[in-house]
């Protein structure tokens, strides 16, 4: 951060709109939305909860909300957060816990996309509706041998995340005797 900031301390709680023409360093808590030209640091002891908007974002605290920036969103390894992420550039370190999802789109870093929005980008055609039947994934479909768990809807707003374990042939055999067995 630059020679010039502000510091929300340690043990300083603020509720309400916060915009800042420099740079900010959060230690303690903020109730409210932020507002930033430059970059906001939420320090591991600070607590965000609000929509923030900045040039740049490092999340070493606990973030929940949305976060909107023109050049990068770092949540660094002490990070937390609950929330959306709308960034050109998104860096999540080793250890850092995130569930919202991130949209590096085009109009990041501005308003929120509409649900209109959102759903015509990812080829949904409502709430509970989607294309999935009859458009083939740019992906492709899932392996047979790694099925996905859980296929999330198409307008939640948190990501899921799926371990896929592939069965070794013996714990495969196991298991189909013990159901013959039942």
């Amino acid at each position: 951060m630059k020679d010039q900031h502000s510091v929300i301390s340690d043990g300083i709680r603020v509720s309400g709109t916060i915009e800042a023409a420099e740079d900010l360093l959060i230690r303690g808590r903020v109730d409210g939305d932020i507002s930033s030209s430059q970059t906001v640091l939420i320090d591991v002891s600070g607590i965000v909860k609000g929509t923030l908007r900045a040039q740049t974002v490092i999340v070493r605290g606990v973030m929940v909300g949305d976060v909107h920036t023109k050049t990068i969103t770092q949540l660094a390894n002490e990070g937390r957060m609950v929330g959306n992420i709308y960034s050109p550039q998104v860096v999540l370190d080793e250890g850092a816990a995130f569930r919202g999802r991130i949209d590096m789109g085009e109009k990041v870093g501005e308003e929120s996309p509409s649900r209109d929005e959102r759903n015509n980008r990812f080829g949904s055609s409502g709430r509970g509706s989607s294309n999935r039947e009859k458009q083939a994934s740019p992906w492709g479909a899932p392996s047979p041998s790694k099925p996905a768990e859980r296929e999330p809807a198409a307008d939640t707003k948190e990501s899921t995340v799926v371990a896929i374990k592939e069965d070794a042939p013996a714990e495969a055999e196991a298991r189909e005797k013990k159901k013959a067995k039942s």
